[in-house]
């Protein structure tokens, strides 16, 4: 399940320099498919495998502060759909999650001390992890290519 990501810039999407934005597409977008794509002997080699992208509400509702962030992760979107076609005769299934608003250090900015927010609108990491751990168990073998949203009702940051 590669899951690397950055957001390098919150606020007006405009005043992001071009190394941040470098940055935010390279290890949020390239990094994930370089890391399948070098994964992929052992995948073949493996009966049953799956490949689990990472990406967000906020690549099918993006918005501001992290309008940029939420692209990185619509590409994501489409990366899960072209690969699991691609995969397919391989024996691979490609699926995404694209989680909420989840309590971690990451998303502070987001959910820590703001007040204009419900409490149930935030997530926990195990929220995430079940839900992938029942994507790419045996048990959803027969869930392949589409990115499934896990947040709780929640759907924009």
């Amino acid at each position: 399940m590669p899951n690397a990501a950055v957001s390098t810039h919150f606020g007006n999407q405009f005043d992001i320099s071009e190394r941040a934005y470098d940055k935010l597409w390279d290890l949020n977008v390239k990094s994930t498919f370089m890391i399948i794509k070098e994964c992929l002997p052992l995948l073949k080699a493996t009966d049953n495998a799956s490949v689990c992208i990472v990406s967000s509400v906020g690549g099918k509702n993006p918005g501001t502060p992290i309008g940029l962030y939420g692209s990185c992760k619509a590409a994501l979107d489409n990366m899960v759909k072209w690969m699991a076609q691609e995969l397919m005769s391989d024996g691979i299934r490609v699926t995404g999650i694209a989680p909420g608003l989840i309590a971690t250090h990451f998303s502070e900015l987001l959910w820590k001390d703001n007040p204009n927010l419900r409490p149930e609108s935030v997530g926990q990491s195990e929220d995430i992890g079940a839900a992938v751990a029942l994507i790419c168990s045996n048990e959803g073998k027969f869930m392949n290519g589409e990115v499934y949203p896990v947040h709780g009702g929640f759907a924009k940051l």
